[in-house]
């Protein structure tokens, strides 16, 4: 079996659901982005970029609809989805 990787792939190095579980977010390092996707459709909803460095870890509120994400540059970034 033949694996497909796409040239233009970002390397993952975390992903999680939010708290309604109806999307996933994604994040890591080669274009230091995290990705948010529509569970149902796998369609992309947004894209947090033009970070300096690599996303290294993500997690959730479990009372809001907030996110915290830290990346390789020190800092940790807190954002919340809107929906």
């Amino acid at each position: 079996m033949q694996k497909f990787k796409p040239q233009s792939a970002p390397m993952l190095y975390a992903a999680m659901f939010n708290r309604k579980q109806d999307l996933i977010m994604a994040g890591g390092a080669g274009r230091n982005q995290v990705r948010i996707f529509d569970y149902e459709s796998g369609n992309l909803v947004c894209v947090v970029s033009d970070m300096p460095r690599s996303v290294l870890c993500m997690d959730v509120a479990h009372t809001s609809n907030g996110f915290a994400f830290g990346s390789a540059d020190s800092c940790v970034r807190i954002m919340d989805i809107q929906g």
